[in-house]
């Protein structure tokens, strides 16, 4: 069985961190690794190199009561935050060229994106780690405590593809390793 743990699990599991800095090739699960060319959902014919990338360039930042503004120039290279000035707002996220919320967001763009790279770009280790669930229980863990799409907190990758693998219908419901 595969399972969800927010941060190191206890040694009694087989452990699989999926950071940026985790260890080749689980790294490759992050959403700051470059996998080069994901479509951006909303966004036709549009891509970017990493899932984080994606987000922070669709983020809307401006004044409070103007429409905000993307950053495409995010969508290259590696994830990296978006300064947010002063006087300035996160206002919500693009999608499609309508304001969405940071959970839509989630919903809608990062998620589908995620599974494409999924499909796509890490078809390989997520045979391997479904396997591996077949043999023994596997915890996936990532540092990040939320496995909400619409909790103001930092989102779990982990936790997304712990749902993946477990074809779970339900992104936000995986099995959580207590």
């Amino acid at each position: 069985m595969i399972l969800w743990a927010s941060s190191l699990p206890s040694s009694k599991n087989k452990s699989i961190d999926i950071r940026y800095t985790a260890k080749e090739p689980w790294n490759r699960l992050s959403p700051d690794y470059q996998q080069g060319q994901i479509p951006i959902p909303g966004l036709a014919g549009m891509y970017a190199d990493c899932i984080t990338g994606m987000m922070e360039g669709l983020k809307l930042i401006g004044p409070t009561g103007k429409p905000g503004k993307i950053n495409p120039g995010y969508f290259q290279g590696p994830g990296r935050e978006r300064p947010v000035e002063a006087k300035e707002w996160i206002l919500g996220y693009s999608f499609a060229g309508q304001r969405v919320s940071l959970g839509e967001a989630r919903q809608q763009i990062m998620i589908p994106a995620y599974h494409w790279v999924l499909w796509n770009r890490c078809h390989d280790l997520v045979a391997n780690l479904r396997e591996m669930g077949k043999q023994q229980d596997v915890c996936v863990y990532d540092g990040v405590g939320s496995g909400y799409l619409h909790d103001p907190d930092p989102f779990s990758m982990a936790c997304a593809l712990v749902s993946f693998l477990n074809r779970s219908p339900e992104v936000t419901k995986p099995l959580v390793l207590q």
